[in-house]
């Protein structure tokens, strides 16, 4: 399976809430494989710092082990461009995680967010997540506390098996295109990022 994703994360540290260029390292999967794919959390370190991401878009492959170089910047300084309501949609699903004990269904609607053509019927719940996503109503700087990974081209290494494909993701601090978002997983558990969420 091929997917990216955009890992959303919440950071807790004052340092961290500024935007620049940031050392991402995947450690592995943390969350449960639903319908074939693992959902969030994804353990990373950012700049060394432990984080959970969520990956918010299907596309490429990463492995454990990997290392890149992103741009971070918050949700909330994408307000007013194109993508804004998909990532005020993602973020708010990123925010539902924790007080939902990480439900598998919340980070596929993350993905239908960022590819209508996800097909969710086979995700419990799904289905009524990104609805829910989509129902709320946003204010500008609503997830200042939520930021993107955008990866950065040709600034990755390769993981500890496996083949690398360039993706998008999203982090979440406390988890498509042909662009680099990363997360890794050994050959077995494979996963598929491209941008990442972080609280």
């Amino acid at each position: 399976m091929k997917r990216t994703c955009v890992l959303f994360a919440l950071m807790c540290l004052a340092s961290s809430a500024f935007g620049g260029t940031v050392n991402l390292h995947f450690l592995q999967p943390a969350g449960v494989n639903a319908n074939g794919e693992y959902t969030y959390p994804y353990n990373f370190t950012v700049n060394g710092q432990f984080d959970k991401l969520m990956c918010v878009t299907l596309a490429n492959q990463i492995i454990p082990g990997e290392t890149w170089q992103a741009n971070r910047y918050s949700v909330a300084s994408l307000w007013g461009t194109a993508n804004a309501p998909q990532f005020d949609e993602a973020a708010w699903l990123l925010k539902q995680e924790k007080p939902n004990n990480n439900e598998p269904a919340i980070n596929w609607a993350a993905w239908a967010v960022f590819d209508q053509s996800i097909d969710l019927s086979q995700v419990i719940g799904a289905g009524n997540w990104l609805t829910a996503a989509q129902s709320q109503v946003y204010a500008q700087g609503q997830f200042a506390d939520v930021f993107v990974y955008d990866p950065i081209p040709g600034r990755h290494s390769a993981g500890v098996s496996g083949q690398y494909s360039r993706t998008q993701h999203v982090a979440d601090g406390g988890q498509r295109t042909t662009r680099s978002r990363w997360v890794v997983a050994p050959e077995a558990s494979r996963l598929n990022f491209a941008h990442c969420l972080a609280e």
